[in-house]
């Protein structure tokens, strides 16, 4: 699992005083403690263009593509978010990435507060997972066999 803070959640960070702007680990930390792996890659704390989403649609879907591939070069086959604007732009933005680029990206993009419900035995449904446009099923799949450390 890509876990991807954007930067939002980073910055100014003298404003948000959350992790460490250029190398956070708190999602990671998360993944870890719900049992899932979390993989080192380069995109993660890159912009996803999320502010420019409805005036700029071409810049959101040109970077957001970057991070995808980016995640996918690194061995991923989900992003982890908790940015709403994040999740937006890669996960509902898939279909104009796949028009600009000519790739199948077919990224799962889900809220880390989707895979904490997973891990406690919520529903899928009541968590909002048949709402995302790139399949999760092998995430959901994926949870119900990982172990809460």
């Amino acid at each position: 699992m890509a876990c991807y803070y954007g930067c939002y959640l980073l910055r100014p960070p003298e404003v948000t005083q959350f992790d460490d702007p250029e190398n956070p680990t708190i999602l990671e930390n998360l993944v870890t403690a719900m049992g899932g792996t979390s993989l080192e890659w380069p995109g993660k704390v890159d912009c996803c263009g999320g502010a420019l989403n409805l005036s700029r649609t071409d810049i959101t879907v040109q970077r957001s593509a970057a991070i995808i591939d980016m995640a996918q070069a690194a061995g991923a086959e989900c992003i982890a978010v908790a940015c709403p604007m994040c999740q937006t732009s890669l996960d509902l933005r898939q279909k104009d990435m796949e028009k600009a680029t000519g790739k199948r990206y077919n990224m799962p993009v889900v809220y880390i507060t989707q895979l904490a419900g997973l891990c406690l035995g919520i529903a899928p449904e009541k968590l909002g997972f048949n709402r995302l446009m790139a399949s999760p099923e092998a995430v959901i799949k994926a949870t119900a066999t990982a172990t809460v450390k």
